[in-house]
């Protein structure tokens, strides 16, 4: 059965009504299971350095360990690829059938015609 995990800096920080959004989006895509990994955007924000912020579900559906420390991601905007990097985090190892919720940074990318437009990423190694 799928559970959904918090990182430790997650649980201090997360407001009540983020936490409550990410639970919601939780339930709605668990159960979307194709044996894999897959990522799925809830909100995108810009922070004080107009650095563009895609808040994920990144859910593990495979029954072994999945290690995301070092990947390639592609963000995609109506199609189109938009902004790629490479991510190195030691955090991003996620047990068998756990969902995190985790926050990609893409710097300098938060102008306005970015915000407000649904967003998709893909993920390699």
């Amino acid at each position: 059965m799928q559970k959904l995990y918090f990182e430790d800096a997650w649980n201090k920080t997360i407001s009540p009504q983020d936490r409550m959004k990410i639970e919601e989006v939780f339930k709605q895509t668990k159960e979307d299971a194709e044996d894999g990994v897959s990522f799925v955007p809830i909100r995108s924000a810009v922070n004080h350095r107009n650095d563009l912020l895609i808040t994920t579900l990144i859910h593990n559906f495979q029954s072994e360990n999945a290690d995301l420390t070092n990947i390639s991601i592609q963000l995609f905007q109506e199609n189109k690829q938009i902004a790629s990097q490479q991510i190195e985090e030691k955090r991003l190892h996620l047990p068998a059938k756990t969902t995190m919720p985790w926050t990609f940074i893409f710097p300098e990318m938060g102008n306005e015609n970015k915000r407000n437009v649904p967003f998709s990423l893909e993920v390699g190694h």
